[in-house]
């Protein structure tokens, strides 16, 4: 998985995005005028680092910040440009992911997916491991 995350963010670099940027986008795009608080917690960063990281994607104009009707709430929403940037990187994404699966028969991606699934509720259970 390592490698999958790997090239895709060497294919968002040619966007000048990192992943955390991208994750950012993509919950401001399930989470429109999410606070910045709202973010951290979403894309599991600290506040700080999310401040430093919406101002970067505020200059190169892929979001927009407008302060709430009432109280000092900042809402954070996606642009035009970034709904654009999101529909390109998804479709990167899955060429990466078909590229990364190409040689494995129907049947294999089915065991591959079930493993991985048994791995995720492995790490998911609330037991320490022995």
């Amino acid at each position: 998985m390592l490698a999958l995350n790997a090239a895709f963010e060497t294919a968002l670099s040619e966007f000048g995005l990192g992943l955390a940027q991208w994750d950012t986008l993509r919950q401001l795009r399930d989470h429109p005028g999410a606070s910045g608080a709202e973010i951290a917690r979403l894309v599991k960063v600290t506040p700080q680092a999310v401040a430093t990281m919406l101002q970067r994607l505020e200059k190169a104009q892929l979001i927009t910040r407008r302060e709430a009707a009432t109280g000092r709430v900042v809402k954070t929403y996606l642009t035009p440009q970034s709904e654009l940037l999101l529909q390109k990187g998804e479709q990167i994404a899955e060429q990466i992911e078909a590229r990364a699966f190409s040689a494995f028969s129907a049947e294999e991606k089915e065991q591959f997916n079930h493993h991985l699934h048994q791995c995720i509720a492995s790490l998911n259970e609330t037991k320490p491991p022995h």
